[in-house]
């Protein structure tokens, strides 16, 4: 008995991580990932000579010590130029993400580059630039989208473990799950009061809510609550298959407000590209994201007769 629960164990968890599965969502999530790094590295390059190499005006001592070649960090941010290559190598690398050319290679040197850089001062680290940093070392194994295109034509043939995507919505998991976690050892938010705290720091406030809402204990009770709460739930409820699509949407509503209401930059705008991890292969046909085999050979077709 105790074998035969012993395999069935073992068969789940081999299920979980190497069934075969329709990976083009990923190659989407790849795009949007791309898209919005190449947003971040146009404004880190701005200021690369200011927070990037030890001879800002930051000075030295607001850098991590200089280590030895054998270490992790490498030579991105010693001086203002190898500062400024290792970002046009980033950003060349982003934009082979972007366009799909060789985007395994590209997403390895962005992971090696991010985690170099983001070490060379930790001062202006947040959660968004550690998502990047994941999501890059997880799209390493992701297949590139000419593999995932031929899926559609040969069904049988081009399906892929679906631990790529297991990566994915396991990391997102985390975050909300660790998030609610380290909120619920402090004191703000187990008394209902942290929100009134957030909503008057004025750096990271779009907007002013009205006093009736930030003056309510009670509301802002319920507000701090409440976000606790979403943030325990939704990592269970997703895996619930007649609950998934209602999660998406309030994660989709979450994101935005939260993005409106606070100066947070990406870090929401990340957070939503990795939640598509769990939109359903099936949106991608219905909107036409990957063309199907005839509609491609009747635009060949088109541009043929177009050029003769």
């Amino acid at each position: 008995m105790n074998q035969k629960k012993s395999s069935s164990w073992v068969s789940h968890w081999d299920h979980f991580w190497m069934n075969p599965c329709d990976l083009r969502m990923l190659a989407v999530v790849r795009r949007l990932y791309a898209l919005l790094l190449v947003i971040n590295l146009v404004f880190l390059w701005l200021d690369r000579l200011l927070f990037f190499n030890h001879e800002s005006t930051l000075g030295a001592s607001f850098l991590s010590p200089q280590l030895d070649m054998s270490s992790v960090r490498m030579w991105a941010s010693d001086t203002p130029t190898m500062t400024s290559l290792s970002l046009g190598i980033l950003m060349v690398s982003s934009v082979c993400l972007l366009i799909e050319l060789w985007p395994r290679l590209a997403a390895a040197t962005v992971f090696v580059l991010l985690a170099n850089l983001q070490y060379s001062n930790q001062l202006i680290l947040d959660g968004e630039d550690i998502v990047f940093r994941l999501f890059a070392f997880f799209l390493i194994f992701v297949p590139p989208r000419s593999d995932l295109e031929l899926h559609q034509n040969e069904k049988s043939k081009h399906l892929f473990p679906i631990w790529p995507l297991r990566l994915f919505q396991l990391q997102m998991c985390l975050i909300f799950l660790c998030s609610a976690f380290q909120k619920t050892t402090g004191a703000a938010w187990v008394d209902g009061t942290a929100i009134y705290y957030v909503l008057r720091l004025d750096d990271l406030t779009g907007f002013h809510l009205p006093s009736f809402f930030t003056e309510s204990l009670l509301l802002i009770q319920c507000a701090t609550w409440s976000v606790v709460l979403f943030e325990l739930s939704i990592p269970v409820l997703i895996w619930w298959q007649p609950a998934r699509n209602w999660c998406l949407l309030l994660l989709v509503v979450f994101h935005l407000s939260t993005d409106i209401a606070m100066n947070l930059f990406l870090f929401h705008w990340i957070m939503l590209v990795g939640w598509l991890s769990f939109l359903p292969v099936e949106c991608l046909d219905r909107l036409q994201i990957f063309p199907s085999a005839s509609s491609q050979r009747t635009s060949k077709e088109r541009w043929y007769r177009f050029i003769h």
